[in-house]
This record gives C-alpha cells, structure tokens and sequence, in this order.
C-alpha cells in the first residue's frame, strides 16, 4: 500500500490541531500538519526524508529540518496547548464516569549506536531490556487514563549530573521531574486518582509529594523493602520464610490467579500501607513473589492487583511510540529539534487515541496499532479519490506522480 498522505484543510489532523489553539503561522501549521501526519502515516523508519517524501505537498527535506532546528515557534507553548486539551478531554470523560482515574509514571530509552556522540544529551543508561547500561536517551513518561481513554500525557528527557554541569543546566533528578508531572497534571485533587509505579519509581519521598497532590500510590516493592511484621523489623524478602500456604489467600484477576499474603501497617518511613506478597498461579518459595504497595488502605487485594495492571498501558505506548511512530528513529543533532520531534510524535500519538476513542464504537478498534492501519486506509482512499479526479478533469500522468512524488 502506497504511503503517500495528501493534506487539504478539511483533514482532520488540521482540524485536531485548530483545536489545540497553538497560535502559529500558517506555513508553522502547515509544517506541523505534515510532520504529524507523516509521522503516523510513513511505513518505513521515521527520518525526516522519509515523513517528507509521505506528505504530497510537503516541500522537501530542508524546509522541515528548519522547521525543527530554527523555526521561530515555541514548542514549550505547543506542549502545553497540547496538555491542556488533554485535561479538558479527560475532564469530559470523568464528568460521566464513577471509575477513578490513573496516573501512571515510567521511563524509557532510546538507544544509539556508540558513533552517535554528536547528539546532545546522550549517556548511558540502563535498560530493563538489556539488563545494562546502553548508549541512550533516557525519557521519562506520564500516561493517564481515564474510562476508555488511555493516553500519554507527558514527556521529559532526563539528563545526567555530569551532562548539566558540563553544559551548564539545571540538573533535575528523576524524582524532581517525576514531581513537576504530578504538579503539572494537577487533576488528582478534582478526582480519585492512582498513581501507578514500579519499584524504580516507589520511594517514600515520590509518594509523600504524590500524597500532598492529593493521589493515592499503587506501586511495586523491591524486595530488600523494610516493613514491621508484628512490629518486627524485616525485609520484605526474609520474611518469606515463614509464609506458608494456609497464610494465603487466592484471586482472580483477568483471567489468572494470584496467592497473595496481606500486611496492613508501618513501611519503612510510612505509616501505615498494606503490602501483598504475591505468586501468580501456584506458590512456590523458590519463585521470587512480586511486593505490591497501596497507600490506598480501603482497598481489597483483588482490587489492588487490578488497579496496578493498568501500569503496562504506559508500557504498551512506549512500544507503539517506538515501534508505529519512529519514537527512536530521529537523527537529529540538537536537543531542540529533538524535543520538538517528540512533541510532534506526543501529537500524533495523542490524535490517534481520541480518533480511536471517537470512532470505536463504529470501527471496532481494539488498540492504537488497529486505529493507525485504518487512517493509513483512510489516507490510501484519498490517494485514489484523488487519481480518480485528477482522470476526470484530464490532468496528465506525469502532473500526477509530481504530485505524489512517484517516480514516472
């Protein structure tokens, strides 16, 4: 299937876009328009000469990487035009929604090839994946859901100490970024919100800040986590020893079954949190259990387990960013036109969703991957609506492979 997108004003990533209210050019939101559509409509790596050559009527290579480099419009007011429509969407859907809302926070990398030194802001970063430290970018991402909608909020490169000092920037840790999130989101405080991490990410301090925001912490332990069994100081993971299987309780959640052991009370440096001890399907000492963390003491087990599930929907959207959206594909030098690509891709991602959202009902769409094959559809009936008419008003061949960029 060609990958060709012809854009008129009347499509609707222009309409998505006019709504955001970005105050910029026309030529600025023309750019923008192609960028984000041939972000979601390319089938090959994201470079910019690959978006470029989708978009019929983008111009050539150069003018989109000045767009990206040089161009003088203010991404951070984009970003944040971007969010507030987000809010004001989430808004909507919780005003008829009984169901608490999630805040789930996580960090990705894009790896590099070690020769990639001349791009800003690289340095080694571990990998879950790997299990070591890679050559990368590292992203921290906020994703929100809210009913139906799943959809990622923010974004932010975490920079090294040693990269800040050397290029003198403010070096913010990733509990300080993880903190201006909750700040930023600010809905929590409006609506019973989760806030959903895994064990990187469940320090007491991260928790008191998501706390005084007014979110509850549902979060993964590390096993060498101190709480007070009895009033008894122990690890998480010595207190296994003395579990045995008439301690053990049994739910099902989704469609699997998890053995879990209940402790309500003092976590080190919290006062009161229930942690569950859990084997999934069978209990077996020598498999390593997952710890789960609810500030949340009113909730059941079976809840906890199943409010946490959704934690793997930030996952899932660093993977479609990545894998359908050339999340990692850039080749840019510049943290600015880096950043400015990101945006364009939350852009894409967040358009793909509420068109996902909005459509479902009549299309079926089971996840984001299904939405993007159907708008690339989409885009494939405009191509031939097009060849079709430019037939009727005996436009000449050679006019239209120009146009679609095709070689006659």
């Amino acid at each position: 299937m060609p990958d060709r997108i012809i854009l008129n004003h009347n499509n609707e990533i222009y309409n998505y876009l006019d709504d955001l209210r970005l105050y910029l050019s026309k030529p600025q939101m023309n750019h923008l328009a192609g960028l984000t559509s041939g972000i979601i409509g390319c089938a090959d790596k994201r470079t910019i000469s690959n978006i470029v050559k989708t978009i019929a009527n983008e111009k050539d290579r150069s003018c989109a990487t000045k767009f990206l480099n040089n161009s003088p419009w203010d991404e951070a007011v984009v970003n944040y035009m971007r969010k507030q429509h987000i809010k004001k969407q989430v808004k909507k859907v919780l005003s008829s929604s009984q169901e608490p809302m999630f805040a789930i926070l996580d960090d990705t990398i894009n790896k590099k090839d070690r020769d990639s030194k001349h791009i800003e802001g690289m340095g080694y970063n571990y990998s879950h994946t790997t299990g070591k430290q890679e050559w990368s970018h590292n992203v921290m991402g906020f994703h929100c859901i809210a009913g139906e909608l799943s959809i990622p909020y923010d974004h932010e490169l975490y920079l090294k100490k040693e990269y800040c000092k050397e290029n003198n920037t403010e070096f913010k840790s990733k509990v300080d970024v993880a903190k201006m999130m909750l700040v930023d989101f600010e809905l929590a405080k409006e609506h019973l919100t989760y806030f959903l991490i895994d064990s990187w990410f469940t320090s007491p301090k991260l928790i008191m800040e998501a706390f005084k925001l007014g979110y509850h912490t549902i979060g993964a332990l590390k096993s060498n986590r101190i709480f007070y069994p009895k009033g008894i100081r122990c690890k998480l993971s010595d207190f296994i020893q003395y579990i045995e299987e008439t301690d053990l309780d049994l739910v099902t959640v989704n469609g699997k079954n998890y053995y879990f052991y209940k402790y309500e009370g003092k976590l080190n440096k919290l006062e009161n949190a229930v942690i569950l001890t859990i084997w999934e399907e069978t209990f077996d000492k020598s498999v390593q259990p997952i710890y789960l963390l609810s500030t949340d003491v009113s909730l059941n087990p079976k809840t906890i387990i199943e409010y946490y599930s959704k934690r793997w929907d930030i996952e899932v959207s660093f993977r479609y960013l990545k894998d359908r959206l050339g999340f990692d594909h850039y080749q840019m030098r510049s943290l600015k036109a880096i950043r400015r690509y990101w945006l364009i891709q939350y852009l894409g991602y967040n358009y793909v969703e509420f068109y996902r959202c909005r459509y479902a009902a009549i299309f079926k769409f089971q996840n984001i991957g299904q939405t993007i094959d159907h708008i690339k559809n989409f885009n494939f009936k405009n191509i031939i609506d097009y060849v079709y008419d430019c037939a009727n008003k005996k436009i000449d061949i050679a006019t239209v492979y120009k146009t679609l960029k095709l070689v006659a």
